[in-house]
C-alpha cells in the first residue's frame, strides 16, 4: 500500500525552540493548505512522490525538517534556491529509496544543521551542501562511492568520518571548512582530489593503506602538523603546501599502526557515533 505524505503542524516557542500544539495530517505532496495552516507546517515526511521538483515547497514557508521518504527516488538540482523563504530549514533526511540528488540542491542553506544520507545514493553531487555555514553533522550513507567537487565546501563541519565505501573525494570537496579539525579516512578510499581539504583546521592526517592518488594541495592548511602515510608510499610536498618542513612524517613502523586505529571503525559504528552526536545536540 502506498504511504501518504505526513505533515507536522505546530507552533514554535521562540524562547526555547520547542514545538508546541503538534498535530499530524496525511495527504499527497504537495498538498494545498490555507495560508494560516501552511505557516504552521514545521516538518514534512514525503512519501510516494518519485521526483521532487523546483517549486514543490512554495507553500511551506516555515518548514524546519524534511524527510525524503519511501518512494522518493530523485531530488532536482538547486531545489533549495526555489524555496520561498531561505532561512528556517534545519534538517534533511534521505531514505534508501533516494538514488539521485541534483547538483547544488541545498547550496547556501544557511540554517541547515544536519543531513542524513540514506543507503540508496552512490554519489554526493557537485556543491550539494556548499556554503551551508551551520551544517555540523553529515552522516554519509553506506553505498556512497563518490563525494563530488565542492560538495561540503564552506560548511560548518567540525568532524567528518569518511566510511569505507567511499572510493573518491573530488576536488575542493571540503575546502574552506574553517572549523573542520578532524577527518577520519578509512580503508577503501583511493583518491583525494586537488585542494579537497585545503583551508581547514585539520592538524593530523592519517592516510589509509588503500590510497592511490593524492591531489595537489589536498591538505594545504596552516594548522597541519602531522601526516601518517602507508609504508612505501611516496608523497609530494605540494600535497601539503609549503609547510612540509614542519611536518612529522612517519614513513613506517609501529607509530603508523598505533595511529590508525580509527581505520578499523566499521560503518555500523560510524553511523551510531554520528547519530549519537545528533541526539546530544538536540
Amino acid at each position: 500500500m502506498k504511504k501518504s505524505t505526513i505533515y507536522t503542524l505546530g507552533d514554535i516557542d521562540f524562547e526555547t525552540g520547542n514545538w508546541e500544539n503538534i498535530k499530524h495530517i496525511e495527504g499527497e505532496f504537495p498538498k494545498k493548505f490555507t495560508d494560516s495552516e501552511a505557516k504552521r507546517v514545521l516538518a514534512i515526511e514525503i512519501n510516494g512522490k518519485q521526483r521532487i521538483e523546483r517549486g514543490d515547497f512554495d507553500d511551506y514557508k516555515n518548514v524546519r525538517k524534511v524527510v525524503f521518504g519511501d518512494g522518493v527516488e530523485e531530488i532536482g538540482s538547486r531545489v533549495y534556491d526555489y524555496w520561498p523563504q531561505k532561512r528556517p530549514l534545519e534538517e534533511v533526511q534521505f531514505s534508501d529509496s533516494v538514488k539521485k540528488i541534483g547538483v547544488s540542491a541545498f547550496r547556501d542553506c544557511g540554517s541547515l544543521k544536519r543531513a542524513i544520507i540514506g543507503n540508496g545514493l552512490e554519489e554526493m553531487e557537485y556543491q550539494l551542501f556548499y556554503g551551508c555555514e551551520n551544517l555540523t553533522l553529515v552522516v554519509i550513507g553506506e553505498n556512497v562511492k563518490v563525494i563530488g567537487d565542492d560538495c561540503l565546501a564552506k560548511t560548518g563541519l567540525e568532524m567528518l568520518i569518511i566510511p569505507p565505501n567511499v572510493e573518491e573525494i573530488k576536488d575542493e570537496a571540503c575546502e574552506k571548512c574553517v572549523n573542520l579539525e578532524e577527518v577520519v579516512l578509512t580503508n577503501g578510499l583511493k583518491k583525494i582530489g586537488n585542494f579537497a581539504f585545503a583551508d581547514t583546521a585539520i592538524r593530523c592526517v592519517e592516510l589509509p593503506d588503500t590510497i592511490e592518488k593524492l591531489g595537489l594541495g589536498a591538505f594545504l592548511n596552516k594548522d597541519l602538523r602531522e601526516v601518517y602515510i602507508p609504508e612505501g608510499m611516496k608523497i609530494e610536498s605540494l600535497c601539503f603546501g609549503d609547510i612540509v618542513d614542519q611536518l612529522d612524517l612517519a614513513q613506517e613502523g609501529v607509530s603508523i599502526k598505533e595511529k590508525r586505529k580509527a581505520n578499523m571503525v566499521v560503518q555500523k559504528d560510524i553511523n551510531s557515533m554520528l547519530r549519537g552526536k545528533k541526539e546530544k545536540e538536540q
